[in-house]
């Protein structure tokens, strides 16, 4: 197995936890349980190994997990040490991934008006990253929370936004998401 080759490689902490951390990306839609096993021992490996980035990577990832399985207060709880870390060390695409996904979980609990300026915090940082694709998306979120206000002027222009920046791409896919 799997585990027994690495038991018996001569790998540094590090290399652990970078290969725990990518099973756990592996995971992360698929079984979001086993995700959050393996980032764990990805940060383990990582606090052993006295480094940070890898530590709140980790930790990022840890609440990414728990927001996929509805589990907020769990995700927060590693989300807000996640963001602490990286307000101290810039890193403007793990900042724009916490922002979103504090932006999810106020539109999963149907806060509503707390969840537009996430997701605009969050398009700030992905702009810093020129991450068209992520820009869209987050438009794509501000758009459906307008529309669940039944705010429907303020859903299309974010929905026409979304498009444009789809349609720049050529991305198809997310073109077809955003007319459907």
């Amino acid at each position: 197995s799997l585990f027994q080759v690495l038991a018996e490689r001569d790998l540094s902490d590090l290399e652990k936890s970078d290969i725990h951390f990518r099973i756990g990306s592996y995971y992360l839609m698929v079984n979001p349980d086993s995700s959050i096993y393996f980032d764990e021992k990805s940060l383990a490996f990582a606090q052993k190994a006295k480094n940070q980035e890898r530590e709140f990577r980790a930790i990022t990832a840890i609440g990414l997990n728990y927001s996929t399985k509805n589990e907020f207060a769990e995700a927060m709880e590693y989300l807000v040490q996640a963001q602490a870390y990286y307000d101290e060390t810039p890193n403007s695409q793990m900042i724009s991934k916490i922002f979103n996904e504090y932006g999810i979980i106020h539109l999963y609990q149907h806060q509503l008006d707390e969840a537009i300026p996430m997701f605009l915090k969050s398009i700030q940082y992905k702009k810093e990253i020129d991450d068209s694709v992520g820009i869209a998306k987050s438009l794509n979120n501000i758009a459906g929370v307008y529309e669940q206000l039944n705010k429907l002027d303020s859903s299309l222009i974010f929905h026409y936004q979304s498009l444009g920046l789809k349609e720049k791409l050529g991305n198809q896919t997310g073109i077809a998401r955003t007319r459907s």
